[in-house]
């Protein structure tokens, strides 16, 4: 090719190239002139929309206030709410086939019906979704016995009037109802299978400690039948009948008698305190010149004495007091059978020298 044709060719590449550039450009400034329309449109128009979504949020809260005020009054003067809109709201959520089934009977009825209608309504305004409008109706263990199309021994969910009241109220959604049933049922499931799993952790954490509990008391049991045996029969044979509340205080007093020798010994410890300050005071009191009677000094001690005194040493006490009655007739019967009669003077100084706690605790 000659040297002018090839000049002449990049004359024409370079005019075409020049001439894209040219309508590249003028489509540029097209758009930077919509874009202006449209940025000074916005500014224009801003407070005005800014005005107008506030004015909506206004009057949705308006609308909020004026739905509880008209709920408020009608459970007031009960003009409103008709008597098949309580019966239903009374059986709601549903947590057995029973109330399924009554509910089911009820919505045969145009009245029920149409109180139901009413109450999705309600609960399609505060829950905004029907699966949450679902579990306001259904309880999870209700749930476990249904599914969507009612295979594999179970029951369908889609047959049910109250889930057909329930897609009528959401009909302006345009919601495919089997896919809504199914994703609801599973997430039921889940729940249900997540509270059973909790459920029989909990029971099995608990049952090392209830089966040791119940080992306890079955020795226990096994423990107090041979002495209540022996002591009736040692009864019949002298006489000496003796009370089951009678026994059952000598048991307890039988598996404290650790804790009453522990007690005996702080019991003892304490009298030797006891006389030490009496000594001391009256020493003090010779000194001084104050002489205390030993009246008054007693009742100090005695006061004294019984502060730091817990509960748990009245409560023993006071079985010791109950339990003076069952030896006194153990030792009639064993003296009616060696022929060795006590008089009740002397078998009381006996049982004050065997129990120095409760004669002190008495005293």
């Amino acid at each position: 090719m000659s040297e002018p044709n090839k000049n002449a060719n990049t004359a024409m590449v370079l005019q075409q190239i020049l001439d894209t550039l040219d309508r590249m450009e003028s489509g540029q400034e097209e758009i930077i002139k919509r874009l202006s329309a449209v940025e000074n449109a916005l500014t224009e128009k801003m407070p005005e929309r800014a005005e107008v979504q506030a004015q909506s949020q206004l009057l949705r809260e308006f609308k909020v206030l004026s739905e509880k005020t008209h709920r408020s009054v009608s459970r007031i003067t009960g003009d409103v709410v008709s008597e098949e809109h309580l019966l239903l709201l009374s059986l709601l959520p549903m947590s057995s086939e029973e109330t399924v089934l009554k509910v089911e009977e009820h919505l045969t009825d145009k009245a029920h019906a149409d109180a139901m209608a009413a109450i999705i309504l309600n609960l399609k305004s505060t829950k905004k979704s029907i699966e949450k409008v679902l579990r306001s109706l259904f309880s999870d263990e209700l749930i476990w016995l249904y599914n969507c199309d009612g295979k594999a021994g179970k029951r369908a969910l889609t047959k049910l009037k109250i889930v057909d009241l329930t897609f009528a109220a959401f009909a302006s959604m345009q919601i495919h109802k089997t896919s809504v049933i199914r994703r609801y049922v599973t997430l039921s499931h889940n729940r249900y299978k997540h509270i059973r799993r909790y459920v029989e952790k909990a029971l099995t954490k608990k049952k090392p400690e209830g089966a040791e509990v119940q080992a306890r008391r079955q020795l226990l049991r096994e423990c107090k039948v041979p002495s209540g045996k022996t002591h009736r029969s040692v009864s019949r044979i002298t006489g000496d009948v003796v009370d089951d509340e009678q026994l059952n205080v000598e048991n307890a007093l039988t598996g404290k008698m650790p804790e009453r020798a522990q007690l005996h010994a702080q019991n003892q410890s304490l009298r030797e305190c006891k006389v030490l300050s009496v000594k001391t005071h009256r020493s003090v009191s010779r000194i001084t010149g104050d002489v205390v009677d030993d009246e008054q000094l007693n009742v100090e001690n005695a006061l004294t004495e019984k502060k730091p005194e817990s509960a748990e040493v009245q409560a023993r006490s006071q079985l010791l007091q109950e339990c003076k009655v069952p030896p006194v007739k153990t030792h009639r019967s064993v003296s009616r059978i060696t022929g060795d009669v006590v008089d009740e003077e002397q078998l009381n100084v006996e049982l004050t020298e065997k129990m120095p706690e409760g004669a002190e605790v008495q005293a």
